[in-house]
């Protein structure tokens, strides 16, 4: 080889001194000679070079992540669930809060079975809720000490051994949930599935383990409210005698379109607000599914307008600007944030007038308005849920006929009970209040006064003569509006939107086994073939889809730019030229 090597250069520089047509004939030697040696010299390691040639191709690339991706979905498949197959007698669902976890345990019980009349099922909440001392989102490592406990409390409330063991459980998380980072969640959700899982013996299928948005929560409690107030909205996708769709909502004692007595739902949670009715121009009058209905009815969300999150923002303000009153608590009640020690003052109108304030900063910091559409004041009456009752009924425990007219008041009547609680002296009022509301626990007592300055600030207009003049602030009732009511229970039933999300989880399934209702299409989760928790991490993080992607067009556009200056550099060479 070194022989051969020496000879190949002394004919090179030979060939300078030659003729052109030497000179190109000794190149053309040489190339030739030299080619032949570096094909024969790299040989031994050709195939070396195109193995690792294989990895650097794209196709390669995505072959690669495409069975790595098989895999991991493979074995973190979680399979359908159980009430894709079949009607269940019974449903544990978990409302997973920002203040803590409430389980309900429903019946769901044969309906009339007139064809063209009647329910599709009936539901009936079986006992009151059970509690949880902590939320979901402080839970980390100590979901089977602190959730199942409720869980396991909420399912003893099924008489039957069997029907018990069947029974589906579902924990479904809201605002508060929300707030974390997807790992956060996932880790969460994968340790409430294994204690879940271990309690009852049974594997839970696809969507019993989730985080519900804003939008879903509102159209959830609508669809309670509307259910407990007479409005059968079970009755979504019955046929009349014609087969075709009847009117939604159509209740058994009437012939009328009971559509138009539909009621709206406000839902003022501990992180989030929202609202949700049916807008009167008709549509949604021949839905013929829960999606369908989903998709007529108007829901709006807000995340960070809830209880807590307000009053952690407005006690944190105060902090910032060095100020010890705090208007929106009780005289005498002292709390230290961030090393500024607030002292109470129960000064309900300035807590309003400052409240209004934040809310109307929010709203311009997020780019949105409270207020509710135009076409929502011809809705008949609106129910007010969560934190909405929970104020007014503790008004009524700790000033005995402040509100005469409960379940309805008007945002007047509140202002006026308001200003007298948030007068009473922190001392006396845990001496005479604390532990007679059984929604008012003891580390929420201290916020009542907030709550009713919050309820003004959220819900009404006109409060005062220095109310916010620019903008829209709050949802938009009159002081006078008397289409509120404030309610918890409607015979002897809650309305909360647990009720209203086992309903949409029976209803596909129950009206796909009646032949006097629709047939539409499987609902999503009972539709996709692999429901994995790898995959539904690709599917909610685009922090996962959004890098990968970059990484791939970044690696394709790489090998492009190498491979064009590549030709650009052979074609520069006046051998390759020569070659040519």
């Amino acid at each position: 080889m070194r022989k051969a090597s020496s000879a190949t250069s002394d004919l090179a520089i030979d060939a300078l001194d030659a003729s052109p047509q030497k000179a190109s004939h000794a190149r053309g030697s040489s190339l030739s000679s030299t080619g032949s040696l570096s094909s024969n010299a790299s040989a031994p390691g050709a195939s070396a070079r195109r193995g690792r040639h294989c990895f650097h191709r794209p196709s390669m690339f995505f072959a690669l992540c495409a069975l790595v991706t098989t895999t991991l979905a493979t074995l973190t498949h979680e399979g359908r669930s159980a009430t894709c197959a079949r009607t269940p007698t019974h449903v544990v669902f978990v409302d997973a809060g920002s203040t803590g976890c409430r389980a309900h345990a429903f019946a769901i019980e044969n309906a009339r079975k007139a064809k063209g009349r009647g329910s599709l099922f009936e539901m009936r909440t079986l006992g009151t809720k059970e509690k949880t001392r902590l939320p979901l989102a402080e839970m980390g490592g100590r979901v089977r000490e602190e959730l199942m406990p409720a869980v396991r409390a909420a399912l003893a409330k099924i008489p039957d051994r069997v029907e018990r063991a069947r029974t589906p459980v579902y924990v479904w998380a809201t605002a508060g949930f929300r707030v974390l980072t997807p790992a956060k969640q996932q880790a969460l959700w994968r340790e409430v599935r294994e204690a879940v899982e271990a309690e009852t013996g049974t594997r839970h299928g696809y969507g019993h383990f989730r985080t519900v948005d804003g939008a879903e929560e509102g159209f959830y409690a609508w669809l309670a409210a509307n259910y407990l107030s007479d409005v059968d909205v079970t009755a979504v996708g019955r046929l009349n005698d014609a087969n075709t769709p009847a009117p939604a909502f159509a209740r058994v004692s009437e012939d009328d379109n009971p559509l138009l007595k539909s009621v709206g739902a406000i839902d003022v949670g501990g992180g989030s607000v929202q609202y949700v009715a049916l807008p009167r121009e008709g549509k949604g009058a021949f839905v013929k599914s829960m999606l369908e209905l989903r998709n007529a009815v108007k829901v709006e969300s807000f995340l960070g307008y809830g209880a807590n999150h307000m009053e952690t923002r407005w006690r944190g303000a105060l902090a910032a600007a060095k100020t010890t009153r705090n208007a929106c608590a009780f005289p005498g009640h002292v709390v230290t944030v961030d090393g500024v020690e607030l002292t109470g003052t129960g000064e309900y109108r300035q807590c309003v007038v400052g409240l209004r304030k934040q809310i109307a900063s929010m709203q311009r910091e997020q780019k949105v308005t409270l207020r509710m559409p135009d076409d929502f004041k011809r809705v008949e009456r609106f129910l007010g849920m969560s934190l909405l009752f929970h104020l007014t009924n503790f008004i009524t425990v700790a000033l005995p006929g402040a509100l005469p007219s409960m379940p309805k008041a008007t945002l007047a009547e509140i202002a006026t009970a308001g200003e007298k609680l948030c007068a009473i002296e922190w001392t006396k009022l845990v001496k005479d209040v604390d532990g007679k509301d059984p929604n008012t626990p003891a580390d929420r007592l201290n916020g009542r006064c907030f709550d009713a300055a919050l309820v003004q600030a959220l819900l009404g207009v006109d409060f005062a003569e220095d109310d916010i003049a620019a903008g829209e602030v709050g949802l938009g009732f009159s002081q006078n509006d008397e289409r509120l009511n404030f309610i918890e229970r409607i015979d002897d039933a809650e309305v909360e939107w647990t009720l209203g999300a086992a309903m949409s989880v029976v209803h596909p399934t129950a009206a796909r086994s009646n032949s006097a209702w629709a047939k539409t299409r499987v609902p999503t989760e009972c539709a996709r073939v692999l429901h994995t928790s790898f995959l539904n991490a690709l599917y909610e993080w685009g922090v996962i889809i959004m890098p990968a992607a970059l990484v791939a067009t970044g690696y394709l556009l790489y090998k492009t730019l190498r491979m064009t200056a590549n030709v650009a550099t052979m074609a520069r060479s006046p051998s390759y030229l020569e070659v040519l």
